[in-house]
């Protein structure tokens, strides 16, 4: 139950940073990413978040489940996608964009501190 209110808290403050610091955001259709199987605790707090965004912002959330290896399948296909902030993923504990993702992955190879 923890690990669930995480994940909603982390979901809505990302949605919430977002659209704070671009005021058109969203002007097309998001689609969150959940890595596990639909009827899930996962996936119905994405579903129950992204119709509440939707209303508040006039934009449809979608919801596509992609379930297999322990959420890396979901994983990865929100890590290849376009860091254009349309495509995001909700995991266990944490909600990632795609330029997080990918900013997390530099940082890991690097040298540098981040």
């Amino acid at each position: 139950m923890h690990k669930l209110l995480t994940s909603a808290v982390a979901l809505s403050m990302l949605i919430s940073a977002s659209l704070a610091t671009a005021q058109s955001y969203p002007t097309k259709t998001v689609r969150v990413v959940v890595p596990f199987p639909p009827v899930g605790a996962a996936d119905l707090l994405a579903r129950t978040l992204g119709q509440k965004l939707t209303e508040a912002t006039g934009q449809q959330f979608i919801i596509d489940n992609r379930p297999g290896a322990g959420g890396n399948i979901g994983a990865e296909q929100v890590a290849a996608a376009t860091p254009d902030g349309y495509l995001r993923s909700a995991r266990r504990g944490r909600a990632n964009s795609t330029s997080h993702r990918r900013a997390t992955a530099r940082c890991r190879t690097s040298s540098k501190k981040c």
